[in-house]
């Protein structure tokens, strides 16, 4: 990776790994899999996956299995310092787009929601936004998606234009002007504690909690 965004996390590295292989080309875990690039015609070939998210940025590498150990951290030690009660699963698929979730998680469940008309900072409404701008209609590219994925949040400009209209309403301080010329409100964090800054809120009918 050339131009990588910095995580304080070590990488995986694969290479002291007696049980990392690679998922080839042809097999059914590469074809089974979302978003793989494959050469045709080229079974022998290490399978990689490529996904995009929607503010632009992406993620590519390569798709293998591995084995994944638990450690039971209430369990004794034993021979070698190991816990007694390690559990492994063997040939786990990771590198493509995937969950892993344990206990009352691991099921997903509960009833849908629709947004409510307004978003709010600090619980004052950002009035003014059209109750259609997210709406979704079946086969159009319209509506609220939620990327987990993506660094920033984009909005449609008659909702981003009050929203931010309202966020320099809570600041005391004016903007400064993006480097990068990315991103049109900005501030010095010097200036400013955490646990000041405003809150924003985007509601969903028939819920009670906000995200």
């Amino acid at each position: 990776c050339v131009k990588c965004y910095r995580q304080a996390k070590p990488r995986f590295d694969r290479s002291p790994s007696s049980t990392y292989n690679p998922v080839l080309c042809g097999s059914y875990e590469c074809n089974d899999a979302d978003c793989t690039v494959c050469i045709p015609g080229t079974p022998q070939e290490q399978c990689r996956y490529y996904f995009e998210y929607v503010d632009g940025s992406y993620s590519e590498g390569d798709i293998a299995t591995e084995t994944f150990t638990f450690l039971d951290t209430r369990a004794t030690t034993s021979n070698n310092g190991k816990y007694s009660l390690d559990i492994s699963y063997k040939n786990i698929i990771f590198g493509f787009q995937g969950q892993m979730r344990f206990g009352s998680a691991a099921k997903i469940s509960g009833p849908t929601t629709k947004l409510a008309p307004n978003q709010a900072v600090n619980n004052e409404k950002v009035e003014g936004i059209p109750d259609d701008v997210f709406k979704f209609v079946e086969g159009e590219r319209c509506g609220l998606l939620i990327d987990k994925g993506a660094s920033v949040s984009v909005f449609p400009s008659i909702a981003f234009d009050l929203l931010t209209e309202k966020l320099k309403e809570k600041m005391d301080k004016e903007p400064v002007q993006d480097e990068t010329k990315n991103y049109e409100l900005c501030y010095d964090v010097k200036y400013y504690k955490r646990e000041i800054l405003p809150t924003i809120e985007i509601r969903f009918k028939d819920m009670i909690e906000a995200l």
